[in-house]
């Protein structure tokens, strides 16, 4: 929200929208490109357009598994005479091998006929020094056996590697250098991939500079005036950002702000020179008079997704996509100017969509990895943040740990470079203590920097004390610690404090508060909701489902199956409470959806969130059931 000169508000009019729901939006628009041959050599990081099978088999003949003798299954020890000497490479040169004679051979050498199986050099008696320079195996007329070889013994068979019509590579799969040595030893000197993506970056703002030619990193000459003006970092950033997500990137001239008829025209005109897969764009996004970029996608025909996200950093991201002469389509990501924004919501959606582009299967951020806090962090009570944390693995508690890499303002790019993953912190308030578990999002471009070990002594000492803390306090007094975990749109963090009043009654002296709202995904809620029943010292859970009346709602239904034992007669008390509130609720419906019972020693509900006023009544009603529960919870 802003105010022109006039002094009246102005509105966005692009809703906020979660950014699950803005990468859903990427890749719904984004299609992965046709293929390409290239060379193996040049395939690297790059994805298979198509099925590839084996066109032979390997080994295509017996070969030797080790340096020994090849010899007739069922041989007699003593002495044989060497009647052919086979190195790898090289074909036998006798017609067959009888039950007296063996042939000397190598690793990776073919079987002589009438050879099926190999006895070791280590299990043979030579009359030559082997330490010394004197004489060579090969050189021997004999060589006495020192046991009996069974059949196929240190022998690699016909295609006991690959057969033929093996799939040695799976369309969409990365080419890693397994993989192309994998096409190598089958014979393919050429593979089709996934044409890499084009990109265009452009940055834009007046303030802009690029650094003088004559400033070096070894060799400073130039003092740098102008302090009003900066050196664009967005735009070389951009671009190796790109480049490691297999793009292709140019990198065009600042463009001033005033210049917005050709910022439109780079945006949404085709040409034979302007035919790029995607467009990014830094600056000039937000609600001032000198921000274009809205404008000139609006005006060039563009079709705009999503104008805002509900994320701290980078709320006025946007996304947009345009259709050329030929029906092709192109992406443009319009970022915001400031730096760490710039490069969080790249992680988030741009590199999505290269990934969709170049092929990837699965090409959606990963949430499915988490960290423990090694420090408390500070919730935000108006968007989730996208922390900058470096994590590092606890061997001993097999578990990651994350720690700040400092002040996260959205212009420090130093707390990018340290950073190798983005930590998903909830819309909440106050802070989440340590041992906290969060998921994580690893970056493109993890840095290998010298870094401090973080003391997991320490992490482990200040949850012990917090623990001890919590037990001393619960001997002196019936104090409550209530955890309340909101998936509910209907409900805001700020209408939770006329709530904590009513559950001060019944001795809650601590909260913790996380508001999922903004991204209440069954995956989020289940994580948030095993990392609340870990976190120690919580005599109640509290969890507040979308609505919690059909279906479609699945938070009931999930816990549900964390409980351990069921509250029959607090379910009827808060069931009543709803149904005395809201009388379109079917009553024979309603008991199945309000969800109470106990896990360990944490008293857990899950009640719909039609609105506070229920959740308020819900809570009033059971106060006296509830204080009852939460004392015997506590003996």
């Amino acid at each position: 929200m802003a105010s022109n000169s006039s002094g009246s508000t102005m509105t966005s009019p692009y809703p906020m929208i979660p950014v699950r729901d803005a990468i859903e939006a990427v890749l719904r628009e984004a299609t992965p490109l046709s293929g390409e041959d290239v060379p193996i050599t040049n395939a690297l990081g790059r994805y298979a357009f198509e099925d590839v099978t084996a066109i032979r088999q390997l080994p295509a003949c017996k070969t030797s598994v080790m340096d020994g003798f090849a010899v007739a299954s069922g041989n007699r020890t003593g002495e044989h005479k060497i009647i052919d000497v086979i190195f790898a490479g090289h074909k036998p040169t006798v017609s067959k091998v009888g039950i007296s004679t063996c042939a000397y051979i190598t690793t990776g050498a073919p079987l002589p006929p009438g050879a099926d199986a190999v006895i070791k050099i280590e299990d043979t008696k030579l009359s030559v020094d082997r330490d010394s320079s004197q004489g060579k195996i090969s050189e021997l007329s004999s060589v006495v056996l020192l046991k009996s070889a069974q059949s196929g013994e240190y022998v690699r068979q016909i295609g006991s590697d690959i057969k033929m019509g093996d799939k040695l590579l799976s369309r969409g799969e990365k080419l890693t250098p397994a993989a192309i040595g994998l096409l190598a030893s089958n014979g393919f000197s050429h593979v089709r991939v996934f044409i890499r993506p084009t990109v265009l970056i452009l940055s834009t703002g007046d303030e802009l500079m690029k650094p003088p030619e004559e400033i070096h990193s070894s060799n400073i000459k130039k003092e740098i005036s102008d302090p009003q003006l900066i050196f664009d970092s967005n735009g070389p950033m951009l671009s190796a950002l790109v480049e490691a997500c297999g793009g292709e990137a140019k990198q065009l001239e600042i463009l001033r702000d005033k210049d917005e008829k050709k910022i439109q025209k780079i945006l949404t005109g085709f040409s034979e020179k302007n035919n790029y897969d995607v467009i990014v764009t830094s600056g000039g996004v937000s609600m001032g008079d000198a921000d274009p970029i809205k404008n000139s996608l609006k005006n060039g025909g563009a079709q705009v997704h999503f104008g805002r996200m509900c994320m701290k950093p980078g709320k006025p991201t946007t996304f947009a996509t345009m259709k050329g002469p030929k029906s092709e389509k192109r992406l443009i990501f319009s970022l915001p100017g400031n730096p760490v924004s710039c490069a969080v919501t790249f992680e988030l959606l741009v590199a999505t969509a290269l990934r969709k582009l170049s092929g990837d299967p699965n090409p959606a951020p990963d949430y499915s990895v988490s960290a423990d806090l090694a420090e408390p962090f500070r919730m935000d009570p108006v968007r989730p943040e996208y922390h900058r944390v470096r994590i590092s693995w606890d061997g001993k508690a097999s578990r990651f740990l994350a720690s700040s890499t400092g002040r996260q303002a959205s212009s420090r790019l130093l707390s990018m470079r340290g950073a190798n993953a983005l930590l998903l912190i909830p819309k909440g308030s106050g802070l989440l203590p340590v041992g906290t578990t969060l998921p994580v999002i690893a970056l493109q471009c993890p840095p290998n920097i010298p870094h401090p070990p973080i003391p997991i002594s320490d992490v482990s000492n200040k949850r012990e004390v917090k623990s001890q803390n919590l037990v001393s306090t619960s001997l002196k007094s019936p104090s409550i610690k209530f955890a309340i975990l909101n998936a509910s749109k209907q409900i805001e963090s700020v209408e939770f404090d006329s709530l904590v009043a009513e559950l001060t009654t019944i001795g809650v002296q601590s909260r913790i508060f996380i508001n999922l709202a903004c991204d209440a995904s069954i995956e989020i809620v289940k994580s948030y909701l095993d990392l609340l029943r870990k976190t120690s010292g919580i005599d109640v859970l509290l969890i507040i489902s979308e609505s919690g009346h059909s279906s479609s709602d699945k938070i009931p239904d999930i816990v549900q199956t964390t409980l351990e034992k069921s509250a029959p007669a607090l379910t009827h008390a808060m069931w009543r409470a709803i149904n005395a509130m809201t009388c379109t609720i079917d009553i024979k419906y309603t008991p199945q959806r309000v969800i109470v019972g106990t896990a360990g020693n944490t008293l857990i509900i899950a009640i719909p969130g039609v609105s506070v006023g229920v959740v308020h009544r819900i809570m009033k009603d059971t106060l006296p059931i509830l204080r009852m529960i939460v004392k015997e919870l506590r003996k």
